[in-house]
């Protein structure tokens, strides 16, 4: 009889899958014009997921999926210029309002 639930814990363990280190939208918008590549890592809470351009393009990526078909991923890029700081995020930070338009949990 125990191994039903054990089973299904294993199944259940198996189905789940994540890529990257989580961040937040509230994260990604404290990052601003003029911060150091360091100060980005710091804010974001883990190096990045890809370098680009070489190191003017810095990438975090995260996905998570469970066995159940419920998914959530996000991407947060940021740019920089010949001295190392940041540029181009835009007024709000570079996620803005998108958590408006998320799901509701």
């Amino acid at each position: 009889m125990r191994l039903v639930p054990m089973t299904f814990a294993f199944l259940a363990l198996c189905g789940c899958a994540s890529f990257g280190h989580a961040f937040s939208l509230e994260q990604a918008n404290r990052v601003t014009n003029g911060m150091t590549r360091e100060e980005v890592i710091k804010v974001m809470g883990s190096n990045p997921t890809a370098v680009t351009a070489q190191g003017k393009v810095f990438l975090w990526t995260y996905s998570k999926g469970d066995f159940l078909g419920r998914a959530e991923a996000r991407t947060a890029k940021f740019s920089f210029d010949e001295n190392g700081k940041a540029y181009g995020i835009p007024e709000g930070g570079v996620a803005g309002d998108a958590a408006a338009y998320l799901p509701q949990r």
